[in-house]
């Protein structure tokens, strides 16, 4: 098999255009299987810019405002957040409050015997009934 020199069928700037063009058709064919990651990729930017460029001194007390508020307004349900499957641990509320509790053990032991100590045999009946509802006993 004979070796064939391109030199000698082709100039430079032919070389150059040829590699051009094989460049922007492998651009296109990846633009076109990657078009939503390009298109998301590229909104991230933009808006990131827009956010960086109007981000001033006004704007940090508005967020600093914003989050004390948010703060005030939230419930137990928000505040005191278990692990999911997107959080791994528990929040930083619910983990002050889980050692807060297992601080006052003793305190919260002495509280519940004192609870059940004043039960009635009424009072008995009904929390096993709600617990037979709930299907817990």
């Amino acid at each position: 098999m004979a070796d064939i020199n391109i030199d000698n069928y082709l100039t430079e700037e032919e070389k150059v255009e040829i590699a051009r063009e094989a460049f922007r058709e492998h651009c296109v064919k990846r633009s076109q299987q990657d078009f939503e990651r390009i298109i998301t990729n590229s909104a991230y930017h933009v808006i990131w810019e827009a956010v960086e460029e109007s981000f001033d001194g006004d704007l940090e007390e508005v967020l600093k405002k914003k989050v004390y508020q948010i703060i005030e307004d939230m419930d137990n349900f928000n505040v005191f957040r278990t692990p999911n499957v997107w959080d791994r641990i528990p929040n930083t509320p619910f983990h002050i409050l889980l050692e807060t509790v297992k601080d006052n053990k003793d305190l919260i032991d002495t509280k519940v015997k004192q609870a059940v100590g004043s039960l009635t045999k009424k009072d008995m009946k009904e929390v096993a009934l709600k617990l037979i509802e709930q299907k817990m006993l």
